[in-house]
């Protein structure tokens, strides 16, 4: 009998944290691409990490938001960040990416969608998330912290849709994005430097012929 009262009290007492996680999680709704219940960012900061998130969510098919709360507290922070993330106001679930903090604990957590966790399973990207964010938390520089955990993050999400390895796509871009630059300024470079030699060569030598002979030959 005494067993039986023991394992009642067991289960009673996991309802109640379970609905107090809840009720916990719904003080701190996601209703924004960056909501700072913990006061860790400044205004300007929290405007610049809004705009980026918004920016990530409309490069790719996941979307992102991030949440900094006071303190997990007695909870679980993996098991509280996807408590939170069915408060989701950013389209479907699934596809969601949401990043907690604890401002009192410096601990992060993430919930991924069903989409992402395809990718890579939520107890890698905790742990990947944490590590990137670390030394920046020590500092006390949070708003660097979520930056480039974010940022890591993304490329890690966004860059292993065959489980190929670990490529990275981002210096691609940037490369491309240089070279497309790069070859019309060497061009324009030469033209003039060509154009420059033949001018300084009608003033010493009278006029030049400038006419292209090629399509007669």
């Amino acid at each position: 009998m005494k067993a039986f009262l023991f394992s009642m009290l067991l289960l009673s007492s996991g309802a109640s944290l379970a609905q107090t996680m809840e009720e916990y999680a719904a003080k701190f709704l996601p209703h924004e691409r960056v909501n700072d219940y913990g006061h860790l960012l400044t205004r300007t900061e929290k405007n610049r990490l809004t705009q980026e998130m918004i920016e990530l969510s409309e490069w790719g098919k996941l979307q992102w938001a991030i949440c900094v709360i006071p303190e997990f507290g007695p909870h679980n922070p993996a098991e509280l960040a996807h408590v939170m993330r069915q408060f989701w106001p950013f389209g479907n679930k699934k596809d969601a990416v949401l990043i907690v903090v604890g401002a009192k604990e410096k601990e992060v957590a993430v919930a991924l969608g069903s989409s992402a966790q395809k990718i890579f399973g939520d107890h890698n990207a905790n742990l990947f998330l944490a590590q990137q964010m670390a030394a920046d938390f020590d500092r006390a520089q949070y708003y660097e912290a979520l930056q480039k955990g974010v940022i890591a993050l993304w490329s890690k999400l966004n860059n292993e849709p065959t489980r190929s390895g670990d490529r990275n796509y981002l210096p691609w871009v940037i490369g491309i994005t240089f070279l497309v630059m790069l070859v019309p300024g060497i061009f324009m470079l030469r033209r003039g430097m060509r154009i420059s030699k033949y001018a300084g060569r009608s003033m010493d030598e009278g006029y030049i012929d400038f006419t292209d002979y090629s399509d007669f030959e």
